[in-house]
């Protein structure tokens, strides 16, 4: 973590940018096993670099509720408010976080997070969740929950897509674009966590001026449709010409 954040100012330096990092405290429930306190070593590596961190773009993720309340609380006010809290919501299978039941480490149980009052309790440490690609849409591409985004929405949380990247095809361009679309636009998503920006660019980049353009046209619905029926009717004619 503090290597991390040691490059900030030189990336920011060398690019111009203000630079956003999304870090994720990983497997936590080993740290608990051994009867350590990770979430004071975070808390004193963000200390360490805090004059060099910009407000609102350190995000800290965790599958751990525990460890994400712990930060929330221990941070100090100024501090907790550059930085966002993510709780990442994952199967109870434990592959990402486990609970102690009595002598035994088990997958931990997510179940309570997708009612409304475990959602209410989220967002009391949490800025955002980070969901899985099948905790939004089912296998027929139906959307799941939909009253639960609402809810999580009108807690102020802000919803991500995490993971992502296994989806994603070298060979198939279309697919990524249909995908994109439909998690970032279709289900109106706060954003997408991934380590391939580039395919992300020229889709997003299109999209937004789309919805431009959409907006800026002083045309209704009904006129817009005749528009590009008129427009493909025209092309259908120019393909079928002899």
């Amino acid at each position: 973590l503090a290597e991390v954040l040691s490059f900030l100012p030189q990336i920011e330096q060398a690019t111009g940018k203000t630079i956003g990092i999304m870090i994720e405290a990983k497997q936590s429930w080993q740290h608990q096993r051994e009867q350590k306190d990770l979430s004071a070593a975070i808390v004193q590596h963000l200390a360490d670099f805090d004059f060099f961190l910009p407000p609102q773009m350190v995000m800290l993720a965790s599958y751990d509720p525990d460890l994400l309340k712990a930060l929330d609380s221990a941070l100090p006010d100024l501090q907790r408010q550059k930085i966002q809290l993510y709780q990442f919501i994952d199967f109870n299978n434990g592959d990402e976080h486990k609970s102690q039941e009595g002598a035994r480490w088990i997958g931990y149980d997510y179940q309570w997070m997708f009612t409304k009052f475990g959602l209410r309790l989220v967002s009391d440490y949490a800025d955002g969740l980070g969901l899985h690609p099948e905790f939004i849409y089912d296998h027929n591409n139906q959307p799941i929950r939909p009253s639960y985004f609402e809810n999580a929405r009108l807690l102020e949380l802000k919803l991500l897509l995490y993971p992502f990247d296994h989806l994603l095809t070298t060979d198939q361009p279309v697919k990524n674009e249909t995908l994109i679309n439909d998690y970032l636009f279709t289900a109106s998503l706060d954003g997408i966590i991934t380590t391939n920006p580039k395919v992300f660019g020229d889709i997003i980049t299109a999209k937004l001026a789309e919805q431009a353009a959409e907006l800026e046209s002083p045309k209704t619905p009904i006129e817009l449709f005749l528009e590009n029926a008129k427009k493909e009717q025209a092309e259908t004619e120019e393909i079928i010409k002899p």
